[in-house]
């Protein structure tokens, strides 16, 4: 019994945590950086490109990613990955490495290069 108790506690938290991720990624965010490193070629984003996450799963930004300003997205893996769908044909996941309620910091790795993109929330 005590460790059914104990796992029940754990799903409990872990929902919890699920949801305070979920909360922290919707807003505006303004990108810092975005580097690639390893051999392929860089398309890099306009500086201080703006991207907002919807609550309703959606994305749009201030500047053209991947061809489009907009898209779904989601959380998925534990909240471990950031799930982007630029259109039909092209979705990619990013490991979320940092994610707070002012830094954001997502990479995506190919077989030849890691991207990665750093975020810092609007006010």
């Amino acid at each position: 019994m005590k460790s059914f108790l104990t796992f029940a506690l754990l799903i409990v938290s872990m929902t919890g945590y699920s949801q305070d991720q979920e909360k922290l990624l919707i807003k505006a965010w303004k990108l810092k950086s975005h580097t690639m490193t390893g051999i392929g070629i860089h398309h890099s984003l306009p500086n201080e490109m703006q991207i907002e996450f919807l609550n309703d799963g959606t994305w749009k930004s201030s500047a053209s990613w991947e061809g489009t300003t907009q898209g779904k997205w989601s959380l998925k893996n534990n909240n471990r990955t950031l799930s982007i769908s630029f259109n039909p044909e092209v979705l990619k996941d990013f490991r979320i490495s940092e994610l707070s309620d002012t830094h954001f910091q997502i990479e995506n790795t190919t077989l030849t290069a890691v991207y990665k993109l750093t975020w810092t929330a609007l006010k």
